[in-house]
Order: structure tokens, then C-alpha cells, then sequence
């Protein structure tokens, strides 16, 4: 996501003008004086609060990083098929249920692209 807000390719949806990311983000020095700001208007544990949210919810995201991993690792995630291939490395795919029959009629017709750009994202 740095890469492309770096270059000025990612930005938000909902701005009425097309521009650069940062342009619709609160400048760096506004955040620096976050806690100047919250006390000026009475709020003066909402930095704290925010921080400590932050703190939890970063701690809450390793822990799910590294309870996912484990089960990839283990084989015990059920939706994952895990194979070596040619070279010994390592590849997965996500195994889908499927309770009828998909109709591809309409990718039948279509043309495969491998580079797909859509809002100068390659997907």
C-alpha cells in the first residue's frame, strides 16, 4: 500500500476529486499535537484511549497472524489445499464448497488476461 501512495496511485473513493491520497488525510503535524487538541476541547484520554485501542488491536492481529499460520502449517485449516511443487516449494489454493454445479457460461466466452488493471491496481 506504501509502494502505491508513494507513487500517488491509491486513493480514496469517496474524495470528490481525484488527487493524491494524502490529500484527503490529516497532515502530520495535526496528529502530533493530538493530545494539545483533545485537552483544548475537553477530551484529554482520548489520545490515551485511541493509542491504547491501537496497541490492543495490533496485539489482537499478531495473535490471529500467528494462530492462522500455525493451522496452514499444521494442515489443520480445511479450507486450504496445501502441495510442493516441481522445485519443492510450497503452493496453496483456497478449496471452495460448492453445492451445485457452477454455470461458466459467461467466462466460456470470455478472454483470460493475466494482467488485469483496474484504477491503476494490477490484480
Amino acid at each position: 500500500m506504501f509502494h502505491h501512495i508513494d507513487r500517488g496511485r491509491l486513493c480514496c473513493n469517496d474524495s470528490i476529486v481525484y488527487s493524491d491520497i494524502e490529500c484527503d488525510l490529516v497532515s502530520e503535524a495535526l496528529v502530533d499535537d493530538a493530545e494539545k487538541i483533545a485537552a483544548e476541547f475537553g477530551y484529554p484520554k482520548i489520545p490515551i484511549y485511541c493509542d491504547k485501542r491501537l496497541d490492543d488491536a495490533l496485539e489482537m492481529l499478531d495473535k490471529a497472524w500467528d494462530t492462522t499460520t500455525k493451522n496452514i502449517s499444521s494442515g489443520s485449516n480445511p479450507g486450504l489445499n496445501i502441495k510442493k511443487n516441481k522445485e519443492g516449494q510450497e503452493e496453496w489454493n483456497l478449496l471452495y464448497d460448492a453445492s451445485e454445479p457452477l454455470d461458466d457460461a459467461f467466462f466460456q466466452n470470455s478472454t483470460q488476461s493475466r494482467n488485469c488493471r483496474h484504477n491503476n491496481v494490477y490484480w
